[in-house]
């Protein structure tokens, strides 16, 4: 299916849009309260997956991130690569890199919500630096992580 707000592709059993981190149909807005208000979440932090609502949302180039102020500057010099099931799964991915240069960022559901984009009820989000991207997507193919 299609986001209605960014037109990203959009897996059909998930919550929000992993492109730009709004809730998706049939999921109205409501399913969801925001972390820090008794409130319905409108989407989820793009980083970390946390949940906001309209006040709490900042919104850059048609995302939404949380009021962390890093994670805008993350999300331009990271990209989303992989969602892992947990951590032990990263642990691996880390270990059997055969680059050390290749540096993960992690950021797992857990630390503030068990939902994710896809419905599983756990998952760390994977970001590599943008410079390494193509290598670590070459990395990550060739133990068929993603296709």
């Amino acid at each position: 299916m299609t986001c209605e707000y960014c037109n990203g592709n959009v897996n059909t059993s998930a919550l929000c849009c992993e492109h730009c981190g709004r809730i998706v149909e049939p999921h109205a807005t409501g399913t969801l309260e925001c972390e820090h208000h008794p409130i319905p979440a409108i989407g989820l932090c793009v980083v970390c997956a946390r949940p906001v609502c309209s006040d709490c949302a900042v919104v850059h180039d048609h995302r939404i991130f949380c009021g962390s102020p890093e994670h805008p500057k993350l999300f331009e010099e990271y990209e989303l690569l992989y969602i892992a099931e947990s951590e032990f799964e990263v642990d691996l991915i880390r270990r059997n890199n055969p680059d050390a240069t290749l540096q993960f960022r992690t950021f797992p559901y857990s630390d503030h919500w068990t939902l994710v984009f896809d419905g599983r009820m756990n998952g760390v989000r994977l970001f590599v630096h943008r410079e390494a991207a193509t290598q670590a997507r070459d990395y990550l193919k060739a133990r068929d992580l993603i296709e």
